[in-house]
């Protein structure tokens, strides 16, 4: 987050061409929960990651605030999670592809690779073997 380097915000973005719907994610990994419970025991989600996305046009994105940088660095260590990405096409074909994330803290200089990026650099990858299959 450029206004509070401290936070970290999670970016996904559609980088087909298509519109994605019913799109869900699994995080594999020491990722910390993804939800908390308020003094009367009420759950909140933390976004999409846990409540999926309904419909994302190409090129839309969605940014969310997913936690302070230093405790997701602890939690998540020295290992590599990786977040499974679950949508449907408009013609509902189902796909499901498996992504590391890496976290990069702009006032720390760089960490590791941006979140999500090496998603998106894949899902164009995949995007042009599949347009080389048609």
């Amino acid at each position: 987050d450029s206004t509070y380097p401290q936070l970290m915000n999670f970016q996904i973005k559609n980088v087909g061409l298509g519109i994605a719907t019913e799109t869900h994610f699994e995080l594999k990994g020491n990722f910390p929960p993804l939800h908390f419970n308020d003094n009367e025991g009420t759950r909140h989600d933390f976004g999409p990651l846990t409540t999926g996305i309904r419909i994302l046009a190409p090129g839309e994105e969605v940014t969310f605030f997913w936690q302070e940088f230093i405790k997701l660095n602890d939690q998540l260590g020295t290992e590599t999670p990786e977040v499974i990405c679950r949508y449907n096409s408009m013609t509902n074909d189902k796909f499901q592809h498996a992504f590391p994330i890496s976290i990069r803290h702009r006032a720390l200089g760089s960490v590791r690779i941006p979140p999500l990026q090496k998603i998106a650099d894949n899902l164009e990858k995949i995007l042009k073997v599949l347009k080389g299959r048609s």
